[in-house]
């Protein structure tokens, strides 16, 4: 499967989806993701109502709360493990615009075993 391709996005959903992640929590999460293959740039946006995964797409979603940009290759190097999220935003390769708050209120999730698992399933047959 091709990362950042439509089929990967409906992956994305088809795991996601199942139950909440976060309590309570609404929040427009808009991924823009550079330095593809060929210099691509490719945006995808994620939408948690009431900690539920509710959407996610390729394109852009409409009044984002958090935009977080990102290289490729970290990108997919954190989905895998090989990479700490935190050591990439600490060395400033992710720029993050937008509320804050609300992203803070994501780490406890993005720092879970069930992410960590989610995020390997979504790219297992990455080549």
């Amino acid at each position: 499967m091709e990362f950042m391709s439509q089929e990967w996005i409906s992956r994305r959903f088809k795991l996601g989806s199942v139950g909440k992640w976060l309590p309570d929590l609404d929040v427009r999460i808009q991924h823009v993701v550079t330095d593809g293959p060929g210099g691509a740039e490719i945006h995808y946006y994620d939408e948690i109502v009431d900690g539920a995964l509710v959407g996610c797409g390729l394109g852009d979603i409409e009044r984002p709360d958090v935009t977080i940009t990102n290289l490729w290759a970290d990108e997919l190097a954190v989905m895998r493990g090989d990479m700490d999220m935190f050591d990439v935003l600490l060395a400033g390769r992710v720029d993050v615009a937008g509320d804050h708050g609300r992203l803070f209120l994501l780490v406890p999730t993005l720092t879970s075993a069930r992410f960590a698992t989610f995020a390997r399933a979504m790219v297992a047959d990455v080549a």
